[in-house]
């Protein structure tokens, strides 16, 4: 996320993304003077990596990757846990319209969105403890993270939302960015994966 996205930003979706991954990537190669890079993603940032990695390989430019890095990305949303059980396709549709109206989606609801991720440590366990039991909350590491929040593009999280829903990065060809299917198991750069 290179600024925080305002409405003004709306219509940025993963091709604007990807292709600034794509932009940043040859202006590595261009000032360091060398063919290949390490392309790295965290979490959302990971998936455009992950779709950046697959229109490399569809278009031919795979070799431009000296390595890829994964770090807490969610590629198959088949067995999504918590959030996967709570989401019906009504409600995502509803998400997405919210955003739209607004031009993007708030930090604040992203951050709500996380912390059903992990309920057992980011919801249920502060009812009980802060609500029911009056105790003062522990120093939590993910709680200050998650309290950092970013707004997302309207455009973005409707792509994202598209992704989860149909689960599009599992089956090759479903997707289509800057003109080329996507099939990440054409990606076969060196990877570490956490």
């Amino acid at each position: 996320s290179w600024r925080n996205p305002d409405a003004r930003d709306a219509d940025w979706g993963m091709e604007t993304y990807v292709g600034a991954v794509l932009d940043a990537l040859d202006a590595v190669q261009r000032v360091c003077g060398v063919d290949q890079a390490a392309l790295i993603g965290v979490c959302a940032g990971g998936i455009i990596a992950s779709i950046t990695a697959g229109h490399l390989a569809a278009t031919g430019r795979l070799g431009q990757l000296a390595a890829f890095g994964l770090f807490v990305t969610v590629l198959d949303t088949t067995h999504a846990g918590t959030l996967g059980a709570l989401a019906d396709r009504r409600l995502l549709m509803a998400a997405k319209a919210v955003s739209r109206r607004r031009g993007y989606l708030d930090g604040r609801d992203l951050a709500e969105m996380f912390a059903w991720l992990r309920p057992g440590d980011l919801i249920w366990n502060y009812w009980v403890n802060n609500y029911l039991l009056g105790q003062k909350p522990p120093a939590f590491d993910v709680l200050f993270w998650n309290a950092d929040t970013t707004r997302m593009t309207a455009g973005l999280h409707a792509d994202f939302v598209d992704l989860a829903m149909d689960n599009k990065l599992l089956t090759p060809g479903s997707l289509t960015i800057l003109g080329t299917a996507i099939d990440l198991s054409q990606v076969d750069t060196d990877a570490y994966i956490v």
